[in-house]
């Protein structure tokens, strides 16, 4: 229990900064898209409260509250919205707002992965 106490308190510190969307699981099952090809990214701003979303075709941010391994992200969501030719893509920058709205913890696997987990949702995530 001691170490799992340690990895979570490490998770804290180790969330902020740039990271590349790896997968995205729904009921622990991978959902099929370009991950690669997307390059889908989250950016935590320890000073703002922020994180930023880079998506395939726009960009955004949402506001969160990290308290030990428990996060929140949601509330003053915004996206650009440059036309986006491709449905897929579409529907998928306006779900991964809601993926992420849904994540409640943070595990840190390494200092190079990290995994947001909900109760549907869960993100992987890997550090640029």
């Amino acid at each position: 229990v001691a170490q799992l106490e340690a990895v979570k308190s490490e998770s804290s510190a180790s969330i902020f900064g740039k990271w590349r969307v790896i997968s995205i699981l729904k009921s622990k099952k991978i959902i099929d898209l370009p991950y690669e090809k997307w390059d889908m990214q989250l950016t935590f701003e320890e000073e703002s409260g922020n994180v930023g979303i880079k998506s395939p075709c726009n960009s955004g941010g949402c506001n969160y509250e990290l308290k030990g391994s428990e996060i929140s992200v949601g509330g003053n969501c915004f996206f650009t919205e440059m036309y986006c030719e491709d449905e897929l893509k579409n529907k998928w920058e306006k779900k991964l707002v809601e993926v992420l709205a849904e994540q409640t913890e943070v595990i840190s696997l390494n200092e190079i992965t990290l995994k947001l987990n909900g109760s549907t949702f869960s993100v992987e995530l890997s550090r640029i």
